[in-house]
């Protein structure tokens, strides 16, 4: 799951008057899941995800077109957030003052980490030959009946 948030302070309602200059702040964040497969040597790049803005929490899963022989599986995981607090300079006679306003990003990847590898089962050597054997057993015993 990824979470994040973005809370910018709205301006004020003086700040259209001539005295005071207004600049609202900003605020972005993002994540970015990449995994990578490596098959004989070759790396391939799987669809991933990637969100900006991100102001809810986001439960979501990857899969990937089926694999066969040995591979090597890669993940990466980046976020950023970035906040750039408004502004408000108040001049009073010749006095100018200047006000911060609080502007704040955030972003995570919470909860469980879940790698599900679904594994196709190849059988034993030692399987096909009691398969074989069963069925030659089998036959006996129907060849045995006809006759």
């Amino acid at each position: 799951m990824v979470t994040g948030a973005l809370d910018i302070a709205p301006l004020q309602p003086y700040c259209g008057e001539p005295s005071v200059g207004c600049w609202i702040g900003s605020a972005s964040n993002s994540a970015l899941l990449s995994w990578t497969v490596n098959q004989d040597g070759n790396w391939t790049a799987l669809p991933g995800l990637a969100r900006t803005n991100i102001t809810l929490a986001e439960t979501f899963g990857l899969t990937s077109a089926s694999l066969g022989g040995d591979f090597s599986l890669k993940i990466g995981m980046a976020i950023t957030a970035e906040a750039y607090s408004g502004r408000e300079y108040i001049t009073i006679g010749d006095q100018t003052g200047i006000r911060y306003i609080p502007t704040t990003a955030a972003v995570d990847f919470q909860g469980p980490m879940l790698l599900t590898l679904q594994v196709a089962p190849v059988p034993e050597p030692g399987t096909y030959a009691m398969l074989l054997a069963g069925l030659g057993l089998l036959g006996a015993i129907a060849l045995r009946r006809r006759f």
